[in-house]
C-alpha cells in the first residue's frame, strides 16, 4: 500500500529485487515506506506550518510545513520537512546562497493534490505500455505541480533519504560546489502540458552551461515524462558519479553528460535501467563511448531489467525483449551478456 503523500506505491517489484537476480546492485530501493517527513526518525506525527519569518543562517529546520522556499542565507538544514508549491512556471525550492543546504527526509511535491492517480507501482498498469497522450490517465495534471522541484543556483546540496514528486524538472543543479543525492525516490512527474510546456526530467542540467562534482547513488528515479531520467544534458561536465540507481521512463531515461569533448572524470556504474515504465525515445540519449573511453572516466556493471509483460514502443530506440534481461548495457545501447570494456 502507498502511504497518504505517496506516488508510485509500495515497489513490491523494487522490493523483491532478488528474484530478478539485482539483489547484489541495491538490495533495498528507497520508496514510499523509508523517505519523506513522514518516515523521518523522531517525527512526532503532524508538521509545524511555517511562521513566515526569515530564515536563518547555521540553522536546523525540523518537521516544519513550508509553502516553496527561496533559500538566500548559508548552511541551512531542513529535516523532516514538507515543501508544498503549485507555481506551475516557477519553483518549489529555490537555493542562491552560499555553503550547503542540507534536505534530508524531506518532502517535495505539489499543494493542490496528495497523489497521483493510479498510484501503485507501476503506475497501475502504466509500465504495460502507456505510450503518448495515454500518459494523462497516470499523471497529475499540469497545472496541478510546480516546474523546478528544487533550483540550485548556487551553493553545495545535500539531498538524502527525501520524496520528490508532481515536479516538471526534479532538481536542477548548477556550479562547482558539491551536489549530493542519495537514497532518495524522485518519481511521478506533472504532466508535460499543451506544447510540451514541461521538459520532464529528474536531477541534471538544463541549461547548457554544465556543472560539476556532482553525486547521484542508490535512488529511484522512475517516472513517464518526455526527456531523462538522468538529465546532464547540453554542457560540459566534469565529475560526475551516478552509481547504483533505479532508473526506469521518460523519454531517453539516460542523458549521461550529452557528449561534450569537454567531458571528464564521468562515472556511471551499477545502474538499473528498467522497462517498468517505458520509455518514450530509448534508454540512452546518444552514443556515450567516447566519453567513458577517456582515462578517469568509468562506465561498468550498468543491466538492463526486463519486466514481465513490457515491450518497447514500435519505432523506438533501445529494442528489448524478455532475453535481454540483467544484460550489460554498454554506452552505445548494446545490450550484451559481457560488460563493456573502454
Amino acid at each position: 500500500m502507498i502511504s497518504r503523500r505517496g506516488a508510485i506505491g509500495s515497489v513490491l517489484a523494487l522490493g523483491a529485487l532478488p528474484s530478478f537476480g539485482f539483489a547484489q546492485a541495491n538490495p533495498k530501493w528507497p520508496d514510499a515506506t523509508d523517505t519523506g517527513y513522514e518516515n523521518a526518525p523522531g517525527y512526532p506525527g503532524r508538521l509545524t506550518p511555517y511562521n513566515g519569518a526569515p530564515l536563518v543562517a547555521d540553522r536546523e529546520y525540523r518537521f516544519i510545513d513550508f509553502r516553496g522556499a527561496t533559500i538566500t542565507v548559508p548552511r541551512v538544514n531542513f529535516y523532516g520537512c514538507r515543501f508544498a508549491s503549485n507555481w506551475v512556471e516557477g519553483w518549489n525550492v529555490r537555493l542562491a546562497n552560499t555553503g550547503v543546504t542540507e534536505f534530508r527526509f524531506c518532502t517535495i511535491e505539489p499543494s493542490r493534490i496528495a497523489a497521483p492517480p493510479n498510484a501503485v507501482w507501476p503506475s497501475a498498469g502504466a509500465g504495460e505500455n502507456v505510450y503518448g497522450g495515454a500518459v494523462s490517465a497516470y499523471m497529475i495534471g499540469h497545472t496541478m505541480g510546480y516546474q523546478y522541484g528544487i533550483l540550485q543556483v548556487s551553493g553545495g546540496l545535500l539531498v538524502e533519504d527525501s520524496n520528490i514528486w508532481g515536479f516538471g524538472n526534479a532538481i536542477v543543479l548548477f556550479g562547482s560546489a558539491r551536489k549530493t543525492i542519495r537514497r532518495c525516490w524522485i518519481h511521478d512527474a506533472a504532466h508535460e502540458g499543451p506544447g510540451a510546456a514541461y521538459h520532464q526530467d529528474g536531477p541534471g542540467h538544463l541549461d547548457g552551461f554544465g556543472c560539476s562534482n556532482v553525486l547521484i547513488e542508490d535512488c529511484v528515479i522512475a517516472s513517464l515524462g518526455n526527456t531523462n531520467a538522468i538529465a546532464f544534458q547540453a554542457g560540459t561536465y566534469n565529475n560526475i558519479t551516478v552509481r547504483r540507481n533505479f532508473l526506469s521512463g521518460f523519454g531517453y531515461c539516460v542523458d549521461m553528460c550529452h557528449g561534450s569533448a569537454g567531458n571528464t572524470s564521468l562515472t556511471f556504474e551499477d545502474n538499473i535501467i528498467a522497462t517498468d515504465l517505458g520509455w518514450y525515445w530509448g534508454p540512452l540519449y546518444t552514443n556515450f563511448s567516447a566519453n567513458f573511453q577517456k582515462a578517469g572516466s568509468s562506465w561498468s556493471g550498468n543491466r538492463l531489467r526486463v519486466m514481465k509483460g513490457t515491450r518497447p514502443r514500435v519505432g523506438s530506440n533501445g529494442q528489448f525483449d524478455p532475453t535481454d534481461h540483467y544484460k550489460y548495457v554498454h554506452p552505445n545501447g548494446v545490450y550484451s551478456s559481457t560488460d563493456w570494456t573502454a
